[in-house]
């Protein structure tokens, strides 16, 4: 019984702490073989096999261990890893546009990858046509349409037939989809934003009373899966594809080429910022609104939250309550 233990040990062992006790025995033998000869060194020791010293390694303990493993598992998963970067912010002026606007321009078949932006935009197409996914859907936007992207939306760029030139302007914080208006005179919209950019947000303002919005695209049927999700944050992506006919796997892959993410991150995306636009414009508790999103409990809820937007959501809710979140207490503008 003993001798068994010893072997199962032996064969736990590592490779190279075998060849060192095995070294250590070879190196034993030829030092008895060299006494009793009474001379230096064995002459056959040169024709033993070698075997590789055994590396010392510093052992890697149990924290080290869970650091590495919490850094490979947000960098794999989760809204951690989302790119926090606004592609039109960092445009120069443009020297053939009114003074100290931003215009910017994207190549025919050019794309910007989704991104994450947390500010809210205006975005005014003056030239060509713009290719917009965002949670609102997708859409093909012509001279003189007008995008408003909320706070916190993930969407991608892409430039039609000829490119496209637009113009991005400052907005409030808006936790609605957003929505999309088409603008007659868009020469006029250009001079009052070159003039005071302030005016022509007040006649945005005025043209959203007054104008009715744009619906998104119905490209295929992964756009149904999208409004699907929109209308139902408890949704299962199984049984919406079963009910379609098509497997999940098939849904999966169809809803990641038109939107650039999986459906299920897209959903976990859609209820971390529609419990975030709860905290900032109620009191409701914490537990309750985890609750009517879709989270298991409160504490998946916060991890959500937080890496959607930096913040724990009684971070979010003590500005709230202290009247440092007022910028986010924005009528909802329509759809």
């Amino acid at each position: 019984m003993a001798s068994m233990l010893i072997l199962r040990r032996l064969g736990q062992w590592p490779s190279q702490f075998v060849h060192f006790w095995i070294n250590r025995a070879v190196e034993r033998a030829l030092k008895i073989a060299a006494r009793t000869e009474g001379s230096g060194v064995s002459p056959w020791r040169d024709k033993l096999p070698s075997f590789p010293q055994p590396v010392a390694r510093r052992p890697k303990s149990a924290a080290r261990h869970f650091r590495g493993a919490w850094r490979m598992t947000v960098q794999c998963i989760g809204p951690a890893c989302w790119p926090r970067v606004q592609p039109w912010q960092d445009a120069r002026p443009s020297p053939d546009g009114p003074p100290g606007l931003v215009i910017q321009r994207i190549a025919s078949g050019a794309t910007i990858p989704r991104a994450q932006s947390v500010e809210s935009a205006l975005l005014l197409v003056i030239d060509g046509q713009l290719e917009l996914s965002s949670y609102r859907g997708r859409e093909r936007l012509a001279r003189g349409a007008l995008a408003i992207r909320p706070t916190f939306d993930c969407r991608a760029l892409g430039g039609g037939p000829g490119g496209a030139a637009w113009l991005q302007l400052p907005w409030h914080a808006d936790w609605s989809l957003g929505t999309t208006r088409h603008v007659a005179d868009v020469d006029d919209l250009l001079s009052r934003a070159g003039h005071d950019p302030s005016d022509a947000v007040e006649e945005v303002k005025r043209l959203i009373a007054h104008s009715p919005s744009l619906p998104p695209l119905r490209i295929h049927w992964a756009d149904d899966l999208k409004n699907a999700l929109l209308a139902d944050p408890h949704l299962s992506i199984s049984d919406w594809a079963r009910s379609q006919n098509v497997s999940r796997e098939g849904a999966a892959r169809a809803f990641r080429a038109a939107y650039a993410v999986s459906p299920a991150r897209f959903r976990l995306e859609l209820r971390a910022r529609g419990a975030w636009a709860r905290i900032v414009s109620g009191d409701e508790p914490l537990s309750l609104i985890a609750l009517e999103t879709g989270f298991a409990d409160q504490s998946h809820m916060t991890r959500a939250v937080g890496w959607l937007t930096g913040q724990s959501p009684s971070t979010w809710r003590r500005k709230h309550r202290a009247g440092g979140a007022g910028r986010f207490r924005q009528k909802r503008s329509a759809r």
